[in-house]
This record gives structure tokens, sequence and C-alpha cells, in this order.
């Protein structure tokens, strides 16, 4: 799995990435907006892990998430189905084209502002 993602992401990718799968992809050298647990060298890990738990979050619109994406310059959704409440899944797969990987791992590549529909120059 670490190997199909390496090779399918760029580098300097940056993921908004579930639990199960942020490890598996920080071991291919790509960056992920936060990680599970406590880093008191990075000041801005709470807001990360906030930023991550709403965008995976089924109360999220794809507007919030959006703002995300930006705020963060996230270019991935990482993430596990089964760790992602099914109406979640179905908005993150609106934001961008979707390949699924083996352990039921799903990246979605997320497109830039200025590729989004509405997006004033």
């Amino acid at each position: 799995l670490a190997q199909s993602l390496e090779d399918y992401l760029p580098r300097g990718s940056v993921s908004f990435a579930t639990e199960g799968i942020v490890f598996p992809l920080q071991s291919t050298g790509r960056r992920v907006v936060s990680i599970p647990r406590p880093e008191p060298a990075a000041p801005s890990l709470i807001a990360r892990q906030q930023a991550t738990d709403e965008f995976f979050s089924s109360a999220a619109t794809n507007e919030d998430r959006q703002r995300l994406i930006d705020r963060w310059g996230a270019t991935t959704a990482v993430f596990v189905e089964s760790d992602v409440k099914p109406d979640a899944v179905t908005q993150l797969r609106a934001l961008g084209p979707s390949k699924k990987f083996s352990h039921d791992v799903e990246v979605i590549t997320l497109r830039p502002a200025k590729e989004r529909p509405n997006h004033a120059s």
C-alpha cells in the first residue's frame, strides 16, 4: 500500500488523511495536514487536528471543506471508507477524481481554487 501511494501521490502533496492511513502515508515522505498524536514542537497541531476532524465530518459542507483545502494547501484526501460516515464519503467524492487502493484506501484528488466552478479570479 505504501509503495502504491508513494508512486501515485506527487512529491509535495499535502493530504487530509484519516487516522488509520496517516502513518503509512507519512512513511512515503508525503505530508499530511495533521497527525493523531500530541506533538509539542508543532504549535499549529491542534488547529490542524481540528481541521482534519471537520474535513471528514458528515456535518461539514463541501464549501466548508473547500475553505479547509485552501487554508491548509491540501491536494488530496486519503481515507479508509469505513472510517468515514457514508454521507461524508459521497460528499468527498464530489470534490474531485477518486482512485481506490488496497486495504480499502481511497484517494480523492482535490481541485485547486482556480479550477473549481464559480471561482472568481
